[in-house]
Order: C-alpha cells, then structure tokens, then sequence
C-alpha cells in the first residue's frame, strides 16, 4: 500500500472512530438525563408534547352509562363533562394541564358520582375529583393526590388517597368510609409537582398503610392498620 493510500485509510479509520464516539456520547447523555427526568417525576408521564383528542371514558356495561369527557384546546385539558343517564354536568377543566390518556382512569359508582383520578403529563403531579352526578352534591377536587398511576405509589384499586402535607387520606370509592394515617408532623417542604423529594413511596391496602417519608433530614417509615368509619 501506498503512503497516500495509508495516509487516507488512517484519516478515514480516525474519522470513523470520532463519529462512534460522538454517537456514543449522544446516547450516555440521553440516559442520563431520561434516568434524571425520572427521578424528577417529569417527563415520564409523557407521550406527546399536545393533547389535541378528547379523553374519554364510559361504562358501556352499565343501564345508567355513567361516562367523563376531558375535551381539549391548545393542547391542553380544556373543559370536564360528566353524567350518567338523566344527569349531564359540565365545568371549565379547573386545572389547564397537558395531560397523557394512559395517565387516567375512573372510578364509577353508578347511582351517586364517578371519580377521576390522574397525573399532570409534566410534573407527575397527582390530582383526584370526586364528581357526583346530583348538582346539590358536594364536589371534590385535590391536586394533592396519590394515586396507583405513579409506579411508587402501591395502592389498592377502589381507594382514593390524598395528603394535606401531615396526613394521608382515604375514601372508600364504593361506599364512601374514610380512614388516616398520620405523619406526625407537618411537611411544610412537600412539594407536589416534585411529590418524591419528600414522599418516596408508599403501600396502602384496605387494611393497612404503610409510607417513607423524609421528616427534615430523615426518611422515616410510617405505617398503620386501617380503621374505616
């Protein structure tokens, strides 16, 4: 071989090895900044940057056809609707999010309410609306959520649970019994759109809760059999 022809098989194996190295670069950082996002609780409940169809949900199995409709504009939720046979309600969405159709679902109690529950797409952020059908029922609605939709929060389907920051509360979607479990002290740094910096994750099932948190400095482990009344 030549020591021009040498001279350019080296430039191409160099240029070859730099570009490998560049992509390999790209796909690191990728990582680390999807694996950052994640334990951010953004991002991850993500699918597309614009929710341009209605989100839709109905019991087609039941008489009363309970059913909620998140209608969107601007790529974000728009307005709520919800009812059933004889009743139909409708309210501006109270909270204009980007929300993912894989990060909602109901509860449905046929001849009382229905109960929405789902996580904001850029934050994780966890909301729950208790959603009756009569207009002279009192509605729910909590941006302080925990749901089962975060993969760390283990909770038994049919339980709503939220958190005023020094408690967890819980309903009974069926039939509406309520039970608690206290953190002891008030969590003033708790933010919810950053829910795991403060609340890692937690276990309830109808008889038990079970919960890590960080009081101060401190992860602490709290739990408690479940008392519904």
């Amino acid at each position: 071989m030549s020591y021009r022809n040498y001279f350019h098989v080296s430039l191409f194996e160099i240029n070859n090895m730099q570009l490998k190295l560049t992509i390999a670069s790209i796909f690191i950082f990728s990582i680390l900044f999807s694996c950052k996002n994640s334990a951010n609780g953004g991002a991850t409940f993500c699918d597309t940057a614009c929710l341009k169809d209605s989100i839709k949900f109905i019991k087609e199995a039941s008489k009363l056809q309970p059913f909620v409709m998140i209608t969107a504009a601007n790529c974000k939720a728009d307005s709520l609707k919800w009812g059933r046979l004889g009743y139909r309600r409708s309210i501006e969405f109270p909270n204009k999010l980007k929300l993912n159709k894989d990060f909602a679902k109901v509860f449905y109690n046929d001849t009382a309410y229905v109960w929405l529950m789902f996580n904001s797409c850029e934050t994780g952020q966890g909301h729950l609306y208790k959603l009756p059908f009569r207009s002279d029922a009192k509605m729910m609605i909590s941006s302080r959520a925990i749901n089962n939709l975060d993969k760390k929060f283990s909770i038994t389907d049919g339980i709503a649970a939220w958190t005023d920051r020094g408690n967890i509360f819980l309903e009974d979607m069926a039939t509406q019994k309520k039970a608690m479990m206290t953190f002891g002290v008030g969590i003033e740094t708790m933010d919810f759109e950053a829910i795991h910096e403060t609340l890692d994750s937690v276990n309830i099932t109808p008889t038990h809760a079970w919960a890590k948190v960080k009081i101060g400095e401190k992860w602490e482990v709290k739990e408690k059999d479940l008392v519904w009344k």
